[in-house]
């Protein structure tokens, strides 16, 4: 557009003169409007200015220190220059914005959205503008409120030019009460837009939008002005009332939570700003209260997330540390209730009978005042499908996980849940390396929860260390398993080396033992020859002593008792190569052999055995 003083221009800027505004000091009226444009497009920067011969002057503004630009740096000049609404979605993708110094440079405009300032004569003064550092868009009813924002401004102008000539009388405040303008932008936004008359402590407006967040009428707050406080949550609304006179102070900012006639709870971040006369005098106060609930589950969630995160970290230490598993489990379980603030917390472990797959609840964390469930006997060996949980099967089968409001259940599912007071519930699979275990839940019996994809995840993993722990418990027992098995062989192998039993004949055996004798090896000389005699059907066992340098009472004993033993067997115990100090040691500790038949040396017993058996044999 050329900055030439044309007849249209110089119609233009007489207009402009006519209001007066340029190089004015900041006016409240002013800086509200700017502010409430700012924080209905959710923008950093906002800006009321006027195009004058060489400059662009800036009446009201947030977020930039500047007051002046010049002309022909200045988006508004393109502004102007058309009667609609100009939005810049990013500037750096238009050639008409991408040089600009303050595109360029400090403070970097990516986006711009202005609405002109028209004259009742058609005159375009100026612009309401907003502009951020990042490129977005503006949703249509956002654009429109902006548009309802540039009128009051123009409004405001008028009522000024109109100040400057005439006194200001009721009729004025009046019209501009009911501006039907101003209705048109407070019903085109989803926020709640509030006016109220604080010497009368009256509502003076209330937008549609109330309907929606409030969950009652604007005619039962018109009706009940108090409605609009009853509906804060008692553990609020002490501290709104006390923040009350900020309004006119205009640092009214709270948050609170507000309960729907359902129970439902919204989340409201509710903003004032005081309206002056020219008297100086707060005569207005408005408002607009934004719906902030899902940026509060968002908030959350987040915090919920790092907690359950910090539990899952300390689930890790403990499920893979040295603690039996049957101690770790229920100290996990804790951790991850403390976490997620849920009512109950359990374990089920599948298993199968015959071909049916059942579940059988292990574990169980139980918050205050919650009724446990771990010997409800219907918990046990539940069948998913006689119980009509193939849903659930198939779900976490595929690693999925099961989660919703009970309410929202099928009639099968909620027959299981509801009798156990579940409001909503996530469920999520234990897989132990490839195969699917059983499954850890989460029960929310006070009141719904809508869950968060991130502290989904978050419980995915520790359901994975939960598996990855059965897994090591697993292998660790069978690394015993094997370890024992490993212990028994080398145990029977030095058995047989330190009690080595050794056929003769059919009928006959022998034992040589050589080295100590200590009361273990003892033991195990009575276990061989027991089982050497029934094994072989033996008559005659030979027990050579000859490498024993040494026999005590219990080793003499406890062959006393072998021989007595076998004779049971209808065997009989034949000892060889008695040494002369074992021979006296038995005679001072007074053991008799009376059972048990003795030759001097190894020879000779055998000898004896060959001769004893033959001539049974030759009797038969």
């Amino acid at each position: 557009m050329s900055t030439s003083v044309s007849d249209n221009e110089a119609h233009r800027l007489n207009e402009l003169q006519q209001y007066r505004i340029l190089d004015t000091p900041p006016e409240n009226t002013f800086d509200e409007l700017v502010n409430l444009a700012a924080q209905i497009c959710d923008a950093p920067i906002a800006l009321i200015s006027f195009i004058d011969t060489e400059r662009q002057w800036i009446k009201a503004r947030v977020g930039i220190d500047n007051i002046t630009f010049p002309r022909e740096q200045s988006f508004c000049t393109h502004t102007i220059g058309t009667i609609h609404n100009l939005i810049v979605p990013d500037t750096i993708q238009d050639e008409h914005f991408a040089t600009l110094p303050l595109v360029v440079k400090e403070p970097y405009i990516r986006f711009y959205a202005g609405v002109p300032l028209i004259t009742p004569q058609g005159a375009m003064i100026g612009t309401l503008s907003v502009m951020d550092y990042k490129p977005r868009e503006l949703p249509p009813t956002t654009i429109v409120a902006l548009r309802t924002l540039g009128h009051q401004v123009m409004a405001q102008l008028e009522l000024r030019r109109h100040t400057l000539n005439t006194p200001l009388t009721t009729q004025h405040v009046q019209k501009i009460d009911n501006d039907i303008r101003f209705r048109q932008m407070a019903e085109h936004i989803k926020e709640v837009f509030w006016m109220t008359d604080p010497a009368k402590q009256q509502m003076m407006y209330i937008s549609p939008a109330y309907e929606q967040v409030w969950g009652r009428t604007c005619e039962s707050l018109y009706s009940e002005p108090t409605s609009f406080l009853d509906a804060i949550h008692p553990e609020d609304r002490e501290r709104v009332i006390q923040a009350f006179p900020k309004q006119i102070q205009g640092t009214y900012e709270e948050e609170y939570r507000v309960v729907q006639p359902d129970g439902s709870i919204r989340w409201v971040e509710d903003r004032a700003v005081p309206i002056y006369n020219d008297e100086g005098q707060v005569y207005r106060v408005v408002g607009i209260a934004i719906d902030i609930t899902s940026r509060k589950h968002n908030e959350e969630a987040l915090q919920s997330r790092e907690s359950i995160l910090q539990a899952v970290g300390f689930t890790g230490e403990l499920l893979l540390g040295d603690k039996p598993l049957e101690q770790s489990i229920p100290l996990v379980l804790e951790q991850l209730g403390g976490a997620t603030h849920v009512s109950r917390i359990y374990i089920f472990e599948n298993h199968y009978i015959t071909d049916n797959l059942v579940m059988s609840q292990r574990y169980e964390w139980v918050m205050p005042g919650i009724k446990p469930e771990i010997d409800n006997p219907e918990l046990q060996e539940l069948s998913y499908e006689d119980a009509g949980f193939t849903r659930w099967s198939e779900a976490l089968r595929a690693r999925k996980i099961v989660v919703g409001n009970v309410r929202n259940f099928s009639p099968a599912e909620r027959a299981i849940l509801e009798p156990q007071d579940i409001l909503s519930i996530v469920i999520v699979p234990i897989f132990v390396g490839a195969e699917w275990w059983g499954l850890i839940g989460f029960d929310e019996c006070i009141r719904e929860r809508a869950w968060h994809d991130s502290e989904l995840e978050v419980l995915k993993m520790a359901a994975n260390l939960i598996g990855t722990a059965i897994q090591q418990r697993n292998a660790e027992t069978e690394r015993s398993a094997l370890q024992q098995q490993v212990i028994d062989a080398q145990q029977a192998a030095i058995r047989e080396l330190s009690t080595p039993l050794i056929p003769l004949t059919d009928r006959v055996i022998l034992m040589p033992l050589i080295g100590a004798i200590d009361h273990v090896r003892a033991q195990f000389i009575m276990e061989t020859l027991l089982i050497g005699v029934a094994e072989h059907q033996a008559e005659l066992v030979i027990l050579d002593i000859t490498g024993v340098q040494l026999v005590d009472t219990y080793i003499a004993n406890t062959i006393i008792r072998a021989a007595q033993a076998v004779k049971l067997l209808g065997a009989q115990v034949m000892m060889t190569g008695i040494q002369p100090q074992i021979a006296q040691t038995l005679v001072q500790l007074g053991i008799e052999l009376n059972n048990i038949l003795t030759r001097g040396t190894l020879q000779d017993g055998i000898a004896f055995a060959l001769e004893h058996i033959n001539l049974r044999t030759t009797s038969v």
